[in-house]
């Protein structure tokens, strides 16, 4: 859930800036553009020289002190000298990347034309790319015109990439092979394995337009070509993926008005989106996303705090049933900062803390919520700036912190390699019969609610306790069941299976309390 306060009033996109800033470039060494700055087109082009077209040899006096890669986030191959293992963070197979290599000139150098030399191998086949600058002080990364930075094409990353530099000048050494020197990467000539990782398929949203019938005008979420593609590229920019695809389904009538605050019930509608992905026995690691206009414009429906977005705090990847979402459909920008966060909560991840955000992650890392490092925004060809905020929480501009980066691709790869194994239609539960289980949804400040019907097997265990009561109050059985939170609030989605013979009500115990709530009509 995205309260729409958290979107104003400096908060329009990673480029735009507050109080007249140009968020267009990053800001030069002696400027503090503030937090809304996030973002900085990097030129290539920018500074370069024109006398190094013929550099015979290794430049002197000129130390690269740091290399790293960009896809979204920073992957440190050297840092301060000192080649970086034990890489955490994914470099994906597939997907174009940026190497960044940053220098230091030691006693004895002048500004000079510097040419550096990136060379990137996969097997036999090599490829050369080159950036030439006017190199007169150390590298910073606000600093974009003393850092070489190269495109790497996607075809180029793969599980057998390696990669070398050097930096040449006219007048530069040769230096032979096997012997250490400062302007090249690695040192002594040879070259670094990246290797890059597979996704294993990427990952697949089907969006389901939900027909607004409340008010009858049956009007349609925005699912043009143009919002679509901007919603693909804005989740591609920022998760660990080689290749995201979107389907529209065919609209979906919704007749539930607005709830008392104003806003959509989110919490019925991903019910019901969760009760449609099963009918449609879609592959296991298929997402649904619906897409709602309560109104013909946004700001008709958000008048003050409001709820923009919902979805699923999915814990465990071996669960399909928690792959469901649902969002506001307007056209824009927000639809899409929406979506890239509640597809978010599908994979698990909690708030980042800041913007008041709910269920705030503990473990994460960076205080503010800031993303705690550089990114790299392949839409914009940008640098996001250490300082712009997870997506994960409420505060503007956004990013990705190498925190939610590394934790999405730990799921993505759980998902696509246990894809088969936990189909519901899979082996694993062939065996196992179906039996009709009912939603109740339950938060700590509203009415129990019996929402929809899903033909499940029967869970072999769960994080909720049942306990089923007679009319007098005396229990007849308990039971274990699974109990879904929703990401941005206290509500609760509960799978209760058949109730025993003479029962009149269930007690719900979750989380160190208990809700009872009498059991429906019919079943």
């Amino acid at each position: 859930m995205l309260p729409s306060r958290h979107l104003a009033p400096c908060a329009l996109s990673l480029l735009l800036g507050c109080a007249g800033d140009d968020p267009s470039t990053v800001a030069d060494a002696a400027t503090d553009r503030g937090a809304a700055d996030a973002t900085a087109v990097i030129d290539s082009n920018t500074n370069t020289a024109a006398d190094v077209a013929q550099a015979p040899g290794l430049v002197r006096a000129l130390t690269i002190t740091d290399v790293s890669l960009f896809q979204a986030v920073k992957v440190p191959l050297l840092a301060a000298g000192s080649v970086a293992t034990g890489r955490s963070i994914p470099v994906i197979a597939g997907r174009s990347a940026v190497v960044r290599v940053y220098v230091r000139p030691e006693a004895g150098y002048q500004a000079r034309g510097v040419e550096g030399e990136l060379t990137v191998r996969r097997g036999d086949q090599g490829t050369i790319l080159r950036d030439r600058r006017l190199i007169s002080r150390a590298s910073r990364d606000d600093d974009t015109s003393s850092v070489f930075h190269f495109e790497v094409p996607e075809e180029a990353m793969g599980p057998d990439t390696r990669l070398s530099v050097r930096l040449l000048a006219p007048g530069g050494a040769e230096v032979e092979p096997g012997t250490p020197d400062d302007a090249r990467f690695p040192s002594d000539g040879a070259s670094l394995p990246v290797p890059a990782q597979d996704d294993g398929g990427g990952i697949d949203i089907v969006l389901v337009p939900m027909r607004w019938d409340a008010d009858k005008s049956g009007r349609l979420p925005d699912t043009s070509p143009e919002q679509i593609e901007r919603m693909r590229s804005a989740l591609r920019a920022m998760y660990p993926v080689r290749e995201v695809r979107i389907t529209v389904h065919e609209p979906v009538a919704w007749s539930r008005g607005l709830l008392p605050s104003g806003s959509a019930d989110f919490g019925a509608m991903i019910s019901s989106l969760r009760f449609l992905r099963t009918r449609d026995e879609v592959p296991s690691s298929h997402y649904y996303y619906g897409m709602v206009a309560p109104t013909e414009y946004f700001d008709e429906y958000c008048q003050g705090p409001c709820t923009l977005g919902q979805g699923y705090l999915s814990a465990y990847p071996d669960d399909p049933r928690g792959r469901v979402a649902a969002g506001l459909g307007f056209d824009g920008d927000r639809a899409a900062e929406t979506f890239v966060h509640e597809i978010g909560h599908n994979h698990g991840r909690a708030h980042a803390p800041c913007g008041a955000a709910a269920g705030p992650d503990p473990e994460f890392p960076y205080r503010g919520g800031t993303i705690g490092g550089w990114g790299f925004d392949e839409r914009r060809r940008g640098l996001v700036r250490p300082n712009a905020f997870d997506f994960m929480g409420y505060c503007q501009p956004r990013w990705i912190s190498d925190y939610n980066y590394t934790a999405l691709w730990e799921r993505i790869i759980a998902v696509n390699g246990s894809n088969a194994s936990i189909d519901l239609r899979g082996s694993s539960l062939a065996a196992r019969p179906r039996l009709r289980h009912r939603v109740l949804r339950f938060d700590h400040g509203a009415e129990s609610e019996w929402l929809d019907a899903l033909d499940l097997p029967p869970a072999a265990g769960g994080n909720a306790t049942l306990r089923w009561l007679d009319a007098a109050g005396l229990l007849l059985r308990r039971s274990v069941a699974q109990a879904d939170p929703l990401g941005d609030s206290d509500e609760v989605h509960v799978l209760v299976p058949p109730s025993p013979s003479g029962a009149s009500s269930v007690e719900v115990v979750y989380e160190g309390r208990t809700r009872r709530v009498a059991l429906p009509a019919s079943w």
